[in-house]
């Protein structure tokens, strides 16, 4: 969960191990909300199947969750892309409405920096493209860590196009202008490599996160190494077993291990 929004995943082998599984942890999310004195906003959920490239049997077209307050269930039907703090899921993460969205906005930010002036009266090119990177360039590359891996040329065309209209307002040049040349003079990085700056600088970043941060856990695999202060979810086994140094406590809680 994060501030007011929430979710769930689940995973199984059928669609109706999928379906059983969310709502038995949608079940357990619900009393302990209530607990905590919170309630689901039932209007507001919403349902996401994720299926692989060559599934062949079709998700259901909807769920029902419980309702304890009512004792009742209610109906949330699936839709094929969902919003999540920011980011724009499909069915097939192939993340083309995710770009297409940003790219939307991208050109409305554009649009309305074009009523601050034109080339001869307004901004001038250092304004403009210092408005670049600080509004329309974030926008643009939203959420680019998650989602490119250097083999999407179809999305980064897109951002590229974008881009080059970009390029082509700040300089004040014509259309037929080529576009490589003003990325040139304006010191303005093409977008594959934009993107690729970006994805290695949050890498760094995260080599750089103390190996207990929580992110670290979540990520899991290599990013995360557990350290020999970790508790045992169950009893170790005899060579994992450390001598007991307080005979009052049981032997899995011992975190010191030699």
């Amino acid at each position: 969960m994060y501030i007011d929004d929430g979710v769930i995943f689940a995973c199984g082998k059928s669609w109706e191990r999928v379906e059983t599984e969310m709502r038995e942890r949608y079940r357990e999310c619900e009393e302990w909300l209530t607990r905590a004195g919170l309630n689901v906003e039932s209007d507001k959920s919403e349902l996401l199947f994720f299926k692989k490239r060559r599934e062949r049997d079709e998700p259901p077209s909807y769920i029902h969750l419980p309702n304890p307050s009512l004792n009742t269930y209610y109906r949330v039907p699936a839709t094929g892309t969902l919003r999540y703090l920011g980011f724009f899921f499909d069915t097939r993460l192939n993340w083309s409405h995710h770009v297409e969205v940003v790219c939307n906005r991208t050109r409305a930010s554009l649009k309305a920096l074009q009523l601050l002036g034109n080339s001869v009266r307004g901004l001038d090119q250092a304004s403009w493209r210092l408005a670049y990177n600080a509004i329309c360039l974030p926008v643009l590359t939203y959420g680019c860590q998650l989602w490119y891996r250097g083999k999407q040329v179809t999305l980064v065309k897109k951002l590229q196009t974008v881009q080059n209209d970009a390029v082509r307002i700040i300089s004040g040049t014509f259309r037929t202008t080529p576009r490589e040349p003003l990325h040139h003079l304006l010191t303005i990085l093409p977008m594959e490599l934009r993107l690729t700056m970006l994805v290695e600088s949050t890498a760094l970043r995260l080599y750089k996160v103390p190996k207990e941060s929580q992110l670290l856990v979540r990520l899991g695999g290599a990013w995360h190494t557990p350290s020999q202060t970790t508790y045992h979810s169950l009893p170790p086994t005899e060579a994992e077993r450390p001598q007991r140094s307080a005979p009052w406590l049981p032997e899995y809680l011992l975190t010191d291990h030699a």
